[in-house]
C-alpha cells in the first residue's frame, strides 16, 4: 500500500472514531473530510486521463453536476487491470473487457457507440505516458453528457482513468474458502 492509502486509510479511521465519539463539531467534521478528499486528489495530481479525445492533465477531466451521466448514472464502465511484468506492462483481457464495455453501450441504447477499437488505442496510449512501474487500475467510463432528462440517449462522452494500486493481499497469497448449503 502506498504512503497516500495508508494517510487516507488513518485519516478515515480517526474521522469514524471522531464522530462516534461525537468529539467534534459537524462543521469540523466536514472541513476534515475536505482535508482527506484534498490528499485523496493530490496523489494523482500528476497523471494524465484521456477524456473525450483529449490527453488531459487529471485535475482538467468535468462533467457537468446537470449531465445525464451524474443525475442519473446514465453510463457504463469497465475496471481493468495491467500488471507489470519483465516484459513491461501486461493489460490483463483488454480485448474481453472492451466487448463488454461495447456491448453495455448498446444495452443502454447510446447514440454513440465507441468501438473496442477506438477504445483500446487510448487505453494503451494513457499508461505509456502515465510511466506506470506497478499494478495498475484502468476505468474507461462512456456516458451521456450534456444537459439531457432521464430518457436521453446522447451526446456520448468517454474518459478513461489509470491509477497505481498495488496487489491485493489475496491476489499475492490466496485465500481459503467453504462452500455450504
Amino acid at each position: 500500500m502506498d504512503r497516500w492509502s495508508v494517510v487516507c486509510k488513518s485519516l478515515t479511521h480517526i474521522v469514524i472514531m471522531l464522530a462516534v465519539l461525537g468529539s467534534i463539531r459537524h462543521r469540523n467534521r466536514l472541513s476534515l473530510l475536505n482535508i482527506m478528499g484534498t490528499i485523496a486528489l493530490n496523489i494523482h495530481e500528476n497523471l494524465t486521463v484521456y477524456f473525450n479525445g483529449d490527453f488531459l492533465p487529471w485535475d482538467e477531466a468535468r462533467v457537468h453536476v446537470f449531465s445525464p451521466a451524474v443525475k442519473y448514472g446514465a453510463g457504463v464502465f469497465e475496471g481493468i487491470c495491467a500488471y507489470m511484468s519483465k516484459k513491461g506492462m501486461n493489460i490483463f483481457r483488454l480485448e474481453e473487457h472492451l466487448v463488454r464495455l461495447e456491448c453495455s453501450q448498446r444495452v443502454m441504447r447510446f447514440e454513440r457507440i465507441f468501438t473496442k477499437e477506438e477504445v483500446a488505442e487510448p487505453i494503451k496510449e494513457l499508461v505509456r505516458r502515465n510511466k506506470f512501474k506497478e499494478t495498475v487500475h484502468i476505468r474507461p467510463t462512456v456516458y451521456v453528457d450534456g444537459l439531457g432528462e432521464s430518457s436521453a440517449l446522447g451526446p456520448i462522452g468517454i474518459s478513461i482513468t489509470a491509477v497505481q494500486r498495488s496487489r491485493p493481499k489475496i491476489a499475492m497469497e490466496g485465500c481459503s474458502v467453504q462452500i455450504s448449503s
